[in-house]
């Protein structure tokens, strides 16, 4: 009934009067006049929407002199410009929907001004952001509703190519100030960067998300270095007056982004730690309190000192990670301070924890998903430097710990529905459990939980991971059974060293891993290809 509702209100003429200019959030987006009502206006109540109201702060930044001057930098023709009647019912539904489903998952778990505020408000004045969406709307339905077509190369179902044309459009409309001699509003190219990574991500191309996921850090990276020369990627972006959405806002999800990258492949010495961004993300930066104020502050101070931690051991993997070498390595003083400080965090956590309310699931879920990254990471970093593998064996109680919360954590969603997040959440630590962990039984439920709740989370995906981790299994306890006690499988049959490989436009993978040697102790290398 909602999508009815906004196609029909394109069709009624347009008030020749002038448009109240201190409507609800939900009227503005749509374009409606808002008769002002509170907490819901008539137009909301109606029509069974949220109505959403702007903060002081938000209106700041839309009164009317702002909204001219936002449309006068704007080098894109809006949906505003052209209005709701020249939209499509079908661009109209699959907007609706990236409104309703899309943004709440993208989001994730924790409150998102980018998603909540910026982009909504930024798709009504850059065609760029209106094609992008409602092509990740139009997708994401066919996602949610299990249509395999969507991870065709061409999705040539009838609305899969509607959602590939807007895509396409989208990409055209990016590009167009370049192509006439000018430059793009670089706020509009980075929200773009994250749509478009989404997308990618669910139709199954990881590796073209990993391309939009790279040039938006390093954007990101080139605009705090001042020593960027002519011709780099900024010579294709201009820094607006007033942008639509603050560079602020932009950063954290990029460095989460980024956090993601330095996890599933080499990024070291690509561009150095960014700037802390407290205005958008409270407590996003190096400084830890005695105790956090609220779950949401822990959360953002623990994925900046996680960013810091990974990129400094990245940067220095070419000197631990030769598997061929038995003796552990020192890290340098500054990547074991930026791993120290990670340690740091945990205490000022467990304190904000131990004030919340017992009997508020949600908190309590959010809690957990931050022990579970914390003690990934944890086990990540303090095993870091090379050695045997079987050093991973005095993490086992850690692992039970992970199971057991991140199965807290799955069952929140129904058994079978897939999910889509670009927040990191649990699958990377049911992966490394389903490889590092060496006691069957635990193996197996960690696979269990990625297999029986299909989850994508940012650019991990948990049906790929589940297929890795089984077949990383399956290898290592090749002739030695059930195994009970880790100390029962040597050192030489367990996999060191994992990558994967992903083939542009398509839903498979080249992965290899590598082991040693029973005899020699070199090490062996092994590729496969693997499809999902």
């Amino acid at each position: 009934m909602a999508n009815l509702s906004i196609m029909e209100s394109s069709r009624r003429r347009k008030a020749t009067g002038p448009r109240s200019k201190m409507g609800c959030k939900t009227c503005r987006i749509r374009r409606v006049k808002c008769d002002e009502a509170k907490p819901n206006c008539n137009k909301c109540s109606r029509t069974g929407r949220e109505c959403e109201w702007y903060s002081q702060e938000e209106w700041i930044h839309e009164t009317p002199d702002s909204v001219v001057a936002s449309r006068s930098v704007s080098r894109s023709i809006s949906p505003t410009t052209r209005g709701l009647a020249s939209c499509s019912p079908q661009e109209l539904r699959s907007y609706e929907f990236f409104r309703t489903r899309t943004t709440p998952q993208l989001a994730g778990s924790f409150p998102s001004e980018f998603w909540s505020t910026f982009l909504p408000r930024s798709t009504q004045h850059h065609a760029t952001l209106w094609h992008a969406v409602v092509a990740l709307g139009s997708i994401h339905e066919r996602f949610e509703a299990d249509d395999l077509s969507v991870f065709a190369s061409n999705i040539d179902s009838e609305l899969g190519g509607f959602a590939l044309k807007q895509y396409t459009t989208a990409l055209s409309e990016l590009t167009k100030p370049v192509r006439g001699g000018n430059r793009q509003d670089v706020d509009v190219f980075l929200a773009a960067c994250i749509l478009f990574t989404s997308f990618e991500i669910m139709r199954g191309h990881h590796e073209s998300a990993l391309t939009h996921v790279k040039s938006g850090i390093k954007i990101i990276g080139e605009l705090q270095d001042a020593s960027t020369p002519i011709g780099s990627s900024l010579s294709m972006v201009t820094l607006s007056t007033n942008p639509s959405i603050p560079i602020d806002a932009l950063t954290a999800p990029f460095i989460r982004l980024d956090s993601q990258v330095c996890e599933l492949q080499s990024t070291a010495g690509r561009f150095p730690i960014l700037q802390p961004t407290h205005h958008h993300e409270p407590g996003f930066g190096p400084i830890i309190p005695p105790k956090f104020t609220s779950i949401l502050e822990a959360r953002n101070c623990y994925d900046y000192l996680y960013n810091d931690a990974i990129h400094k051991a990245s940067d220095e993997s070419a000197s631990f990670t030769s598997p061929s070498i038995d003796e552990s390595l020192p890290l340098s003083l500054a990547t074991r301070t930026a791993i120290w400080r990670l340690h740091l965090w945990k205490a000022p956590f467990d304190a904000c924890a131990a004030d919340l309310d017992p009997t508020d699931t949600a908190s309590q879920a959010l809690a957990d998903l931050l022990r579970v990254k914390h003690l990934a990471a944890s086990h990540l970093f303090d095993t870091s430097t090379v050695g045997p593998e079987t050093k991973w064996d005095r993490h086992t109680n850690d692992f039970y710990d992970i199971v057991a919360a991140a199965s807290r954590i799955a069952t929140t969603t129904p058994v079978g529905r897939k999910t889509i997040s670009l927040d990191a959440g649990i699958v990377l630590p049911l992966f490394n459990t389903a490889w590092k962990c060496r006691i069957s039984s635990l193996r197996r439920e960690a696979l269990a939980i990625l297999a029986s709740r299909p989850r994508q989370e940012g650019v991990w995906d948990g049906e790929l991971s589940a297929r890795v981790g089984k077949r990383i299994m399956e290898v290592e306890e090749e002739g030695f059974g059930e195994i009970l006690d880790p100390a029962d499988l040597p050192d030489w049959a367990r996999v060191i060293e994992v990558n994967i490989r992903f083939e542009l436009g398509q839903r498979r993978a080249v992965w290899s891993y590598s082991r040693r040697d029973r005899e020699s102790g070199d090490v062996l290398h092994t590729v496969e290809e693997i499809a999902w």
